[in-house]
């Protein structure tokens, strides 16, 4: 694997190829497995717990790409990563804008012109200043069409006033309000002895998460400019998937939101 690219994206992908391969409710991505070598899937197969709350994020933030097509037609993937929900989901949307840096860009679509995989449209901001990289990624856009920005493992890289002066500029570019799907870690993740171990493995690999926010943060702003939130923790998500216990902490959790139903 590439020393420039994503070490996160590398093992979310390599956690989903693993999670097919061994039949997990929970997955349904059948081309992770092209992104990564044996060796990253061996390593994940070292640390596999029965149940990650990535697959889990993964999955509801899916079924959210999937149930929001009904209403919207124009997907943005921030942070696209080895996502493959475009080739999966032929036809789908009108549109999918995928978002990254330059070098995974390149790695992912040499595997799918390999595999000979339909490729998307990408955005390839600058790096440094995250209102220039969020200007461009509006401007590549359509803002007449009704859009879905989904952010798996995204915001969490972003400042806080950054995330919220995002949330400022899509809302004004748009004609019809557009609808987010995000993940972030609470507070409490921060202070967690593990979680701490983890963040310092993820800071070695050159990369560094910087925003812990509980919900009540996100809700506030998104519901004044007229969206609904829906909140998901893990215990929530293991009890819709799996009808099971998450018997772990509620330290991170994922955020739909959407227009009001019109009554």
């Amino acid at each position: 694997m590439l020393a420039t690219l994503s070490h996160t994206a590398c093992v979310l992908a390599a956690s989903r190829a693993l999670a097919f391969q061994q039949g997990n409710v929970l997955v349904q991505d059948s081309l992770a497995h092209h992104f990564v070598d044996q060796e990253m899937i061996a390593a994940v197969r070292a640390r596999d717990e029965p149940v990650h709350y990535v697959l889990l994020r993964h999955r509801r933030l899916e079924d959210f790409f999937v149930e929001a097509a009904r209403t919207r037609s124009q997907a943005v993937i921030l942070g696209a990563g080895f996502d493959t929900k475009f080739q999966r989901y032929p036809g789908l949307w009108q549109r999918v804008v995928e978002v990254d840096s330059q070098p995974m860009v390149e790695y992912k679509q040499k595997i799918l012109r390999d595999q000979g995989l339909p490729i998307p449209e990408t955005v390839i901001p600058p790096q440094g200043d995250p209102i220039r990289q969020f200007e461009i990624i509006l401007a590549a856009t359509d803002p007449r069409l009704k859009t879905l920005f989904l952010g798996e493992g995204f915001f969490m890289y972003f400042q806080l006033p950054h995330i919220l002066k995002f949330f400022e500029m899509a809302f004004h570019h748009y004609t019809h309000l557009p609808h987010f799907g995000f993940d972030m870690m609470s507070e409490a993740y921060a202070r967690n002895p593990h979680n701490q171990a983890v963040m310092r493995r993820v800071a070695t690999s050159g990369e560094r998460v910087l925003t812990y926010r509980d919900p009540e943060i996100f809700e506030p702003v998104l519901n004044l400019a007229g969206l609904q939130t829906d909140i998901w923790f893990p215990t929530r998500l293991a009890r819709h998937y799996l009808n099971a216990p998450w018997g772990k902490d509620d330290d991170k959790y994922v955020v739909l939101a959407t227009e009001h139903e019109k009554k």
